[in-house]
């Protein structure tokens, strides 16, 4: 059992504080204030929930694409899925892992990283055609979005 200590305490306040001015300065278009609050939060998890962390990590590797910087964004991209992976759903695969998985293959194409996009693409589409059916809208998306870079996989 874990014990609750003041500094704990102000860890947690510490997150969530630097987490409301990453989301302040995010929704005013602000990406790169956004960045440095969303990962000053990232110093402040001691208490949080790794899916909390995870979610995090997913959030800044999105502005990091916005900003285009993909290779940061890769960086918490995979930091998002491993700690999903290892932390998630009790090993359940989710549509979170699909989504984390969508976000590390953006972040990879932007590269011209392709074939590796294309497998982590093909991981999402297999997580979601089993939980929402190769009929949903989203299922079919990633189809396509998977189609479409097996066909620039031969540029690497």
């Amino acid at each position: 059992m874990r014990t609750i200590t003041i500094e704990n305490k102000l860890m947690n306040e510490d997150w969530a504080l630097c987490k409301k001015n990453g989301s302040d300065f995010r929704s005013r278009g602000e990406l790169a204030e956004a960045i440095k609050w969303y990962s000053k939060a990232l110093d402040h998890t001691s208490m949080v929930p790794a899916l909390d962390i995870a979610s995090l990590h997913n959030i800044i590797a999105a502005l990091y694409m916005r900003v285009d910087d993909p290779e940061s964004a890769e960086a918490s991209a995979r930091a998002s899925l491993r700690l999903e992976q290892e932390f998630g759903d009790c090993g359940r695969e989710t549509t979170r892992l699909a989504t984390y998985y969508g976000m590390l293959a953006r972040t990879l194409e932007r590269q011209g990283k392709y074939r590796e996009a294309a497998e982590y693409v093909g991981k999402s589409v297999e997580l979601l055609e089993a939980l929402l059916g190769p009929d949903n809208d989203v299922t079919r998306a990633k189809i396509d979005y998977y189609n479409s870079l097996k066909q620039k996989s031969w540029k690497g």
